[in-house]
């Protein structure tokens, strides 16, 4: 595969402040070269067998507006409004290729025969966004936020313009007439703190009994054309039935929700945990949607004390993940590319130490048990067509160095 890929891009953005109000307008532009082709090795030399990219110009602009207002100590009003604009060209979609008296279709002739329609212009699309959210306040300790917006995803190179042709299933083709991703969002966060909290592992006045802090935060999202991978079977808008890899518009569902807790137990010692959970289901196929985070915890205990050279710290962390029961594993039904997972913990220790802000070096081991496990995997996509699992690292030693100057 040869990969030729540039990037530009100009942003400018101004800030404006008048009495309790502030506001934010920007506007930014990239200009996306891609281009990426698929070679044979053969008795001839290498020859061009199929495109991943073909020769994709792309320009975008996104305009951007937003207005802070603090109506009262106590109370934050905010919102946005954005414009994206998106136009993409793949100027290499009519170039097929012939190896050995074998003809090997172009791109727009692979859109063709999947989605019913070949690219004859150029790919625009775009979409008007717009926030708001209110923060109450009502005393140096508490906060709490309330948020609704909705907001647009374009699709990318990846989703859109793969043309890598295959059989047995082992086919790639994007398609170019995927609309963008609309995520209509509701989201609740709160945070509590004592009136000893300072920051994590330092006390406020000496009130080490007040020195904690609960943070919790919950989004639910609602998404109409949620840009998904998936397998030729000759849905809606498909004309194949081969079990190739897509692209498709879906109806999905994500939620997700998170707590986290800090405390001091002394001047010197900290405790602090997490909790986190998310949840993804492809509505339109009424399955769960792949790569979607597991419930996971962690649990950590920080030491932290000055001495005559600096100061030095030591941690220990306990990570937990649930097992996967929610994937899309069977590519009969789904895209299959999730793979079960076991539940695991495993046990991470850290330190450093740091001279007067000059030096400083950090040191740990990671998985101190050396437990084999297999983590999840939460890329949103994958450039493998049929992925084998990979147990994560062994019992791992790192050490690393910072100096200031």
């Amino acid at each position: 595969m040869k990969v030729d890929r540039n990037l530009y891009d100009l942003s400018a953005d101004y800030r404006l402040q008048y009495g309790d109000q502030r506001s934010h307008i920007g506007l930014t532009y990239v200009h996306d070269n891609h281009n990426a082709e698929r070679y044979l090795n053969t008795p001839q030399g290498l020859l061009r067998n199929a495109y991943r990219f073909p020769d994709v110009h792309s320009d975008r602009w996104h305009l951007y507006y937003d207005h802070y207002w603090d109506i009262t100590p106590q109370h934050q009003l905010s919102g946005g409004l954005s414009y994206d604009h998106l136009t993409a060209e793949p100027r290499a979609k009519n170039r097929g290729a012939s190896i050995g008296g074998q003809t090997i279709p172009a791109p727009n002739q692979l859109w063709q025969r999947y989605y019913g329609q070949g690219l004859n212009r150029k790919a625009k699309t775009d979409g008007v966004g717009a926030a708001l959210a209110y923060e109450f306040r009502p005393n140096e300790h508490h906060t709490y936020r309330f948020a609704v917006d909705s907001l647009i995803r374009q699709p990318d190179n990846t989703e859109r313009f793969h043309a890598l042709p295959g059989q047995n299933g082992m086919g790639w083709i994007g398609n170019p007439h995927l609309k963008p991703e609309r995520h209509n969002r509701i989201s609740l966060a709160a945070t509590w703190q004592g009136a000893g909290w300072r920051e994590y592992g330092k006390v406020a006045n000496g009130d080490l009994g007040g020195a904690w802090q609960i943070e919790a935060k919950a989004d639910y999202d609602k998404v109409s054309n949620f840009i998904t991978l998936d397998r030729a079977r000759g849905q809606k808008g498909i004309r194949q039935d081969d079990g190739s890899v897509i692209s498709r518009n879906v109806d999905a569902t994500l939620i997700g929700a998170e707590i986290g807790a800090a405390k001091s137990l002394s001047t010197n010692l900290a405790a602090r945990s997490k909790i986190r959970y998310q949840y993804g289901e492809n509505d339109s196929d009424n399955r769960a949607l792949y790569h979607v985070r597991p419930l996971t915890a962690d649990i950590a205990l920080d030491w932290r004390d000055y001495a005559p050279f600096g100061s030095y710290n030591l941690g220990v962390n306990l990570h937990y993940a649930h097992k996967n029961s929610r994937r899309d594993s069977n590519k009969a039904t789904g895209l299959g590319l999730d793979y079960p997972t076991a539940g695991y913990a495993t046990v991470n220790l850290y330190g450093s130490l740091q001279t007067r802000d000059r030096f400083a070096i950090t040191l740990g081991v990671n998985n101190l048990f050396n437990r084999r496990y297999f983590a999840y995997n939460e890329q949103p996509h994958t450039a493998a067509i049929n992925p084998n699992p990979v147990a994560a690292p062994e019992r791992s030693v790192w050490l690393g160095f910072n100096y200031n100057f």
